[in-house]
């Protein structure tokens, strides 16, 4: 396998880490969001947070994407 395509493959196995790290904060935030509002606490903050996340989410996953689209063009 040549260097190139090593590198795709850690860098595709790290963007896969990040995806699963930030789908479980958008987990966590959502129950801070739902516990905040049933204690009738303000949740602005919150909110500001999880919609910061699922941009976030949805930025790691198109370069998880991409990375496999590479790899898939490598490897034919």
């Amino acid at each position: 396998m040549p260097s190139a395509q090593i590198s795709n493959v850690a860098e595709l196995m790290g963007a896969e880490r990040r995806v699963k790290e930030v789908s479980a904060l958008i987990e966590c935030e959502r129950q801070v969001i739902e516990e905040s509002e049933q204690r009738g606490y303000d949740a602005t903050s919150a909110k500001i947070l999880f919609e910061s996340l699922l941009v976030s989410l949805s930025l790691y996953v198109q370069a998880r994407d991409r990375l496999r689209d590479m790899l898939t063009e490598q490897a034919a």
